[in-house]
């Protein structure tokens, strides 16, 4: 809680149900460090006049700011972090929130809290990729299969010659770069997680997307090239061959004969939950009698399967 001021936290659970034990009041700098499952919700207060809290009556004293619900767990494990801020800025900022006035507006914010290896950022990117190109409807496979390609190729170069600085240079101006990596910000956004920045150069001998000069040449103007300024660390090859392999993965799901209902999760994937169908039994259960359940290899065949009997019915 980096707020003035009391905030108040209440945990709900997937089914919407509150527990009295699950309500914790903040001061200011205080933290609250709680375990929880993906999609349950921590409703959010604003504490105007400290004193008791019931579950879920209508407070004069309190003003609801907002909800957070961590949908899945990071790839790389790290926790969760959100943060309260208030929007003191030095100003005499007044906000009216469901009746009651806040001197500063109050504000929530989900930061990194610990991302040492990239690995967190890089399947966000990924994610981005997936979404975009692979899986974008309106983009033609073969131009998915084209920006994979490059993508695999730089990442590859890089990978298996970290020292040779040709192959950590990208001419933006170059026609196949231009199209395949600086037409696409998601694309943009994964090379620089893996360290690739925008910078002017004279254009360079050889490289992606280089030109090479004949005759000695004269000096040309600098040009925009995505470079990464120094050779790899180890810990950032390790990070290429996480690339390496995400870019597979994206590869195996451009495919002609990819089918989403039987593939495999990916890391950028939300659980999948199933709810029965039943009726007179209090809200949703899955077979296992719980309120959800992540959706298993042999449940995932299965809907295939009665999809496949359906059609063939039909």
């Amino acid at each position: 809680n980096y707020c003035s001021s009391f905030v108040r936290i209440r945990w709900i659970d997937a089914d919407g149900q509150p527990a009295p034990s699950h309500i914790w009041t903040l001061a200011p700098g205080q933290d609250l460090f709680q375990s929880t499952t993906a999609g349950h919700v921590f409703v959010v207060s604003a504490v105007l006049q400290h004193g008791e809290a019931d579950l879920f009556g209508s407070n004069e004293d309190e003003a609801v700011l907002g909800a957070y619900r961590p949908k899945r767990s990071l790839p790389s494990g790290a926790n969760h972090c959100v943060q309260i801020h208030d929007g003191d800025d030095g100003g005499n900022l007044n906000a009216d929130i469901g009746g009651a006035t806040l001197q500063h507006p109050t504000f929530i914010l989900e930061v990194v809290l610990s991302d040492p290896t990239s690995y967190d950022a890089l399947v966000v990117a990924t994610s981005w990729i997936d979404r975009q190109i692979v899986m974008f409807m309106q983009q033609p496979r073969q131009d998915s299969v084209k920006v994979l390609d490059l993508l695999h190729t730089i990442v590859s170069n890089v990978l298996h010659h970290p020292d040779n600085i040709k192959y950590r240079q990208l001419r933006l101006s170059n026609g196949t770069v231009r199209r395949h990596i600086g037409g696409h910000w998601c694309v943009l956004d994964f090379l620089g997680v893996l360290g690739f920045d925008r910078t002017m150069l004279p254009r360079v001998d050889g490289g992606m997307g280089a030109d090479s000069k004949e005759g000695g040449g004269e000096d040309v103007e600098p040009e925009e090239y995505l470079v990464a300024a120094n050779p790899p660390t180890e810990s950032k090859l390790e990070l290429y061959r996480m690339a390496i392999g995400l870019l597979d993965i994206l590869k195996h799901r451009s495919s002609s004969d990819f089918v989403a209902d039987v593939a495999l999760p990916t890391p950028w994937d939300e659980p999948i939950v199933l709810s029965g169908g039943g009726g007179g039994g209090g809200g949703r259960r899955g077979r296992s009698g719980r309120s959800g359940f992540a959706m298993t290899d042999d449940d995932r065949w299965a809907r295939v399967e009665r999809a496949r009997r359906f059609r063939r019915n039909a």
